[in-house]
């Protein structure tokens, strides 16, 4: 901004706002989202605060909705790890069954299963705590984030939750997951985007 109109409450916020340059990766698959999950806390150095960003080796993630389709998401596993979480909420898959069916099959009976806050009930009994307490993180940090009409900085946050948390709530499909870095210093960063059919 002109260093002139430093007074200038636009001017001000528009630098504020693109402190930080984010570059994504795009991540097709399960595989690869998995693996940039990985990656994440193999490289990151310590956990990251958003005050604190501005330090190489940092680690912060930002929080998103998603329009994936849950179904699609789920469907990205493979057919084995399918049919396992199928069975975990009382599922039968037939022996023909491809991973479409059973992907559509689990999200049927979830969805059924509804209950008026937080994610479904069966999935609540089928994933651990640590993934029921990230997913529900997510949902309270961006339910806030939409009544307050601020924009997605706030969502930048201290990160307490496991990889294998990730890695659980994205093989349900629950999140999906984007990976990129801070071009001003390097610091890496991890999108998980939380699915709208669950909110």
């Amino acid at each position: 901004w002109d260093d002139e109109d430093w007074d200038d409450d636009e001017d001000w916020d528009d630098a504020w706002d693109t402190g930080v340059t984010e570059v994504w990766d795009v991540l097709k698959t399960r595989s690869a989202k998995e693996e940039a999950v990985r990656k994440f806390f193999e490289k990151a150095e310590g956990p990251g605060h958003a005050a604190g960003r501005n330090y190489p080796g940092n680690r912060y993630v930002l929080y998103d909705l998603a329009d994936d389709d849950w179904e699609d998401l789920l469907a990205e596993g493979k057919k084995q790890e399918l049919a396992e979480q199928a069975g975990s909420i009382g599922l039968q898959v037939g022996a023909t069954w491809n991973k479409k069916q059973i992907a559509e099959a689990v999200c049927e009976a979830l969805l059924a299963q509804t209950e008026k806050y937080g994610i479904r009930k069966g999935l609540k009994q089928a994933v651990g705590d640590e993934t029921r307490r990230l997913v529900q993180s997510i949902k309270t940090k961006i339910d806030r984030q939409l009544r307050s009409g601020d924009g997605q900085e706030d969502l930048l946050l201290d990160f307490r939750y496991s990889r294998e948390a990730i890695l659980e709530a994205l093989r349900w499909g629950l999140i999906d997951v984007g990976t990129g870095q801070d071009q001003y210093d390097g610091s890496l960063l991890l999108e998980l985007r939380i699915i709208q059919e669950l909110i």
